[in-house]
């Protein structure tokens, strides 16, 4: 993989088993609490990633941004 990052309004991922995660995502955009719930939803992704990427392990960490351009870190 590479660091690359892809980006898919609303949610992107970055690196190994982002792919994975991105498909977690999309999963769960069309449930009706997304907008309350998305940080949950990220936590599962990391961890689709984790169960089924080997190179993604240990301790990964997430991040929540804002169109103010604020982010917040979601440890996993």
């Amino acid at each position: 993989e590479t660091l690359g990052i892809s980006k898919a309004e609303p949610y992107w991922s970055i690196g190994s088993g982002g792919h994975l995660a991105m498909g977690s995502l999309f999963d769960k955009t069309t449930n009706l609490d997304w907008n309350t719930k998305h940080a949950d939803y990220a936590k599962e992704a990391i961890e689709a990633a984790k169960v089924h990427d080997p190179y993604t392990r240990g301790k990964v960490t997430g991040y929540r941004s804002y169109p103010s351009g604020k982010i917040i870190t979601i440890s996993e």
